[in-house]
């Protein structure tokens, strides 16, 4: 079967040493489809750090990686967003409006966004192979050779990511630099167990399967009881007598009014368990 000009695979059927997810936006695909998966384009989202003198391409490995990832990228979210407005960053306190605008930010996003999964092969020779489990992360490298991290680094990367090592970790892969392109026969678009293939719905399968584990993911946490409030309120609205215009309108007064209540007992939450 094929999705988006890809092959697709469910996420249930993929065999757990061959979990390797790479995300991307659903507008990137024909290009991938084209030349593959490369880790030298001109323009790279999020590019930072000297990627661009160490092409590369990330993903995350298992599901567990693959969590972690998304929770790293509502703290970056997070950290964009007060950043534009001038306000305190995340590994200082928690502000509700900029809590509520990051998930409208991210549901709104990964909506677009579709999650492969790569046939890779693992070793050391990047000329027949794609990654491996003893190389160094560059960036991380460098931070813990300047000193280590700061605190503001250890709050947007998260309490999963061991500084003691230079080593990859499981939500920030890389293959190697200067490595061989992954092309479209080592890519497959992943579905969910009802064949949706946006982002979130994969998220949502991953979570449910991973979410009694014990993982430091607090952040996604958060964002999936955000997803809960939302599909209440949109199964509320499906089942509403349109016509009823004045209690429609109350209706959306006292949703609004919830809404900043449940933000708000989020973010107090969130700051409760404290800054890493």
């Amino acid at each position: 079967m094929i999705i988006h000009g890809i092959k697709k695979v469910k996420l249930s059927d993929i065999d757990d040493n061959k979990k390797f997810f790479h995300f991307t936006r659903e507008s990137y695909i024909p290009k991938i489809i084209e030349d593959g998966l490369r880790g030298d384009l001109p323009v790279r989202e999020n590019a930072i750090g000297k990627d661009y003198e160490n092409p590369s391409i990330y993903f995350s490995e298992g599901e567990q990686g693959l969590l972690k990832t998304v929770d790293m990228w509502i703290r970056w979210e997070y950290n964009r967003i007060t950043h534009n407005n001038r306000q305190p960053k995340g590994d200082v306190i928690t502000i509700p409006s900029a809590l509520e605008k990051t998930y409208k930010r991210i549901f709104e996003d990964f909506k677009d966004r579709r999650y492969f999964q790569l046939d890779l092969v693992e070793g050391t020779d990047k000329e027949i192979s794609d990654f491996s489990h003893d190389s160094e992360d560059f960036k991380k490298k460098g931070t813990i050779d300047k000193g280590g991290p700061t605190h503001y680094t250890k709050w947007t990367l998260g309490s999963y990511i061991d500084w003691s090592t230079a080593k990859l970790e499981d939500c920030n892969m890389m293959t190697h630099v200067g490595g061989r392109n992954i092309n479209i026969d080592r890519i497959r678009m992943v579905v969910d167990v009802k064949g949706r293939s946006d982002a979130i719905s994969i998220i949502k399968e991953v979570y449910e399967r991973n979410k009694d584990k014990n993982l430091d993911i607090r952040y996604l946490d958060s964002f999936m009881r955000y997803l809960q409030e939302i599909t209440k309120y949109a199964e509320k609205n499906r089942s509403q007598n349109i016509g009823k215009d004045m209690i429609a309108e109350f209706d959306k007064v006292d949703q609004m009014h919830k809404m900043e209540e449940f933000i708000h007992k989020e973010a107090v939450e969130l700051d409760s368990v404290g800054i890493e």
